[in-house]
């Protein structure tokens, strides 16, 4: 569908009117696309031409009979010319039917902003018609550099009026070796006077042919030709014409008032300041461009906003050197945009301000991101470290009570501390903010691949409060060994005192019975034969005691062991 943009009501003094709602219409529908006017006679079937360029019917209005389009139409959506270039199509009204006045002053807003400008012509024209319906460009021309201001704006600039104008000029059935470059050459013979004014407010002027869409039967069936009836040598002529319009939209328009490829909203911004002037009868070229410099300004600041937030998301936390990357190509590509879309303003010392203002916008939001990944990074690493150091906690806690050398205590502490930095390490690699290393990282290595100083300091602290426990925990378990061992040395000593005077004791007993015994023999004195004797089996420990009076020696004592038993002695 198209939207109304300029209309016109009054008939004794133009007065033009621009649709507020048609712009803000377009202005949700934001795009950075060009615009692309068609120009021509009245009832010349413009509009059919810019559906066949829409590739669908019913986005233009079109009839048979009588002028169907009255104003300024412009899409409501984008045409694609090829996978890179999109175009607003805009339909003015037919020329011839109300007057040069209204003719000039409808066409001029659109005219000087357009970025390409389609001149439709029907059948093969003369050069005096061609001519004469170019006289429309000479007309607007004089009327805006009537003013000395507007004439020295262009001089100055070294620009032109009015953008690229393509002749397409429909239902040709001529020699395909009668070119456009020899059409051309004909049509616009620089030596006319006319034809330097022409060439003078014009950038460039091309052609193109395009023959009869279909069978002149089966145009006079439809109020429409349906688009699946178009025959394919007026498709391929069509997609020459496309063609056409890229090459000229990526190339300067070289025009003051217009801009290769801008957004809608500095397009409709444009076109409204020059009705305004118009109805004012103050066109004053300087001025717009001021204002529309201001304005294309401000969009490329917001559309380079727009770009930035359009951005994926960052997954916090990442890799530093990887998200310092990421956000600077953002911000290369950002401020390329913002480049492309300003580099043609003639105020150049205020697109610099801009732009560095917009650079230190974009590097404070990259601070704020690095800012953001960091404290990320550390809430993940502080976690990590948390439970880690529970964990070493635990296992010093279990071990503390088998060590008795402080220095495998020590041995151990710098063990743990190794696996508390691969710890930390594994866990970065699995939150994705640190690339693939091997697997056995000094700390030196560590230390620069993460902020890990603070991690480790509490490690330390927690190892040196372990190291002194387990201290202290030795020489407790030491003193009780040491005690323990005097009270061994004591029990020892005692027990051998006891032994000893057992010992004492019983020798003391043992010399008792053999004075008792040997005074007993001396006070009985027995006659004994020669294998007579008197014995008595004592114990003494494993060994019998046996105790005799010998006829020659007297009363002996005389230890046998248990084996031998009795009858050992015969005499």
């Amino acid at each position: 569908m198209s939207s109304l943009l300029i209309s016109s009501e009054s008939t004794n003094e133009v007065v033009l009117k621009f649709s507020d709602a048609s712009a803000n219409r377009l202005h949700s529908l934001e795009s950075t696309v060009g615009h692309v006017c068609v120009l021509g006679k009245a009832r010349t079937g413009k509009s059919f031409l810019l559906n066949v360029l829409a590739g669908r019917n019913g986005v233009f209005q079109v009839g048979n009979e009588g002028t169907v389009t009255k104003g300024v139409h412009i899409s409501e959506k984008s045409v694609s010319l090829d996978s890179k270039h999109n175009v607003r199509l805009i339909d003015v009204e037919g020329m011839g039917d109300r007057g040069d006045d209204y003719d000039h002053s409808l066409a001029l807003p659109v005219l000087a902003t357009s970025d390409l400008i389609l001149f439709n012509f029907k059948g093969q024209p003369r050069t005096k018609d061609v001519i004469k319906e170019f006289e429309i460009l000479i007309h607007i021309f004089e009327r805006v550099t009537k003013e000395k201001n507007n004439l020295k704006a262009l001089d100055e600039k070294r620009s032109k009026l009015f953008p690229t104008i393509i002749l397409v000029l429909r239902d040709w059935t001529c020699s395909p070796a009668y070119t456009r470059e020899k059409y051309l050459s004909e049509i616009f013979d620089e030596k006319d006077a006319k034809v330097k004014k022409i060439l003078q407010s014009v950038t460039r002027i091309d052609a193109c042919f395009l023959p009869p869409p279909a069978d002149h039967t089966m145009i006079s069936r439809h109020s429409e030709l349906p688009l699946r009836d178009l025959n394919d040598d007026f498709r391929n002529s069509l997609n020459g014409l496309k063609q056409q319009m890229v090459n000229y939209l990526i190339q300067p328009t070289g025009t003051l008032l217009s801009s290769p490829m801008r957004t809608s909203g500095v397009f409709l911004g444009a076109v409204k300041l020059i009705c305004n002037q118009l109805n004012e009868n103050s066109l004053h070229i300087p001025s717009l461009v001021e204002s529309i410099e201001a304005t294309e300004l401000r969009t490329a600041v917001a559309n380079v906003t727009d770009i930035i937030r359009g951005f994926t998301p960052l997954q916090l936390p990442t890799e530093t050197c990887v998200l310092e990357r990421e956000l600077e190509h953002r911000m290369k590509t950002a401020m390329s945009h913002f480049q492309e879309a300003t580099m043609h303003l003639s105020n150049q010392r205020t697109r610099q301000k801009e732009e560095d203002k917009l650079r230190i916008d974009i590097l404070r939001l990259n601070r704020e991101v690095m800012r953001e990944n960091k404290d990320s990074i550390e809430k993940v690493l502080s976690r990590q470290s948390q439970v880690q150091l529970r964990e070493f906690g635990s296992l010093m806690l279990s071990l503390r009570g088998s060590y008795f050398d402080l220095n495998a205590v020590k041995r151990e502490v710098a063990k743990q501390r190794q696996c508390f930095i691969s710890g930390l390490l594994d866990c970065a690699r699995n939150k994705r903010f640190l690339r693939q290393t091997g697997s056995s990282v000094d700390e030196s290595t560590a230390r620069k691949l993460l902020p890990i100083e603070k991690y480790l300091n509490d490690f330390d602290l927690n190892a040196t409060n372990e190291v002194q426990a387990c201290e202290t925990e030795i020489a407790r378990k030491r003193e009780i060994k040491r005690k323990q061992e005097i009270e061994e040395e004591q029990r020892r000593a005692a027990e051998y005192q006891r032994k000893a005077e057992q010992e004492e004791r019983r020798k003391r007993e043992l010399e008792a019975q053999t004075r008792a015994l040997s005074l007993q023999s001396r006070a009985q004195p027995t006659s004994y034969r020669s294998r007579d004797y008197d014995y008595d089996n004592r114990m003494m420990g494993e060994q019998f005691m046996v105790v005799g009076y010998h006829p020659i020696f007297g009363p002996a004592v005389i230890n046998v062991p248990q084996s031998f038993g009795p009858g050992f002695y015969s005499y």
